[in-house]
């Protein structure tokens, strides 16, 4: 991938038809944003480029020029601080696109890095190492001691 963008987009919606919009009687839905207009320019110019979009409690969206998923967040009992936490999706995304994981993968190391930032105050402080992540995530067990 050449480029990657992170952001909240928001959803444009453009008449079907032209006159005054009192008058329109349905709207097409597309993605739209600085973010995803940068996404789409480039893909357009050739290059590889993904998107992602954190959608809190729901998890983050992921797409590309060849596809579009939803990764669904973990639950939290207890969040207590919202700090960090987009830093930390960020941080987790980058850490999977730097092993090589495909997208879905990168959305859950993304959304479990994010997801533990929040369970503790701070900005930084419930940022996990990769033992901690992979934990959390379901893909390595834990033995108690």
């Amino acid at each position: 991938m050449d480029v990657v963008t992170f952001g909240e987009s928001m959803v444009l919606f453009g008449p079907d038809s032209s006159g005054p919009l009192r008058y329109v009687q349905n709207f097409n839905k597309s993605i739209a944003g600085a973010e995803s207009n940068v996404s789409i320019a480039l893909a357009k110019l050739g290059h590889k480029v993904g998107w992602f979009s954190k959608l809190g409690e729901e998890g983050c969206y992921i797409a590309d020029k060849d596809r579009g998923l939803y990764v669904n967040a973990y639950k939290l009992e207890n969040p207590q601080d919202t700090v960090g936490a987009g830093d930390g999706f960020a941080a987790g995304f980058l850490s999977g696109m730097l092993k090589k994981l495909d997208l879905k993968e990168c959305g859950e190391y993304a959304n479990g890095v994010g997801a533990m930032a929040v369970l503790v105050k701070g900005d930084m402080e419930g940022y996990p190492n990769y033992e901690q992540l992979m934990a959390f995530i379901g893909k390595k067990k834990t033995i108690a001691r």
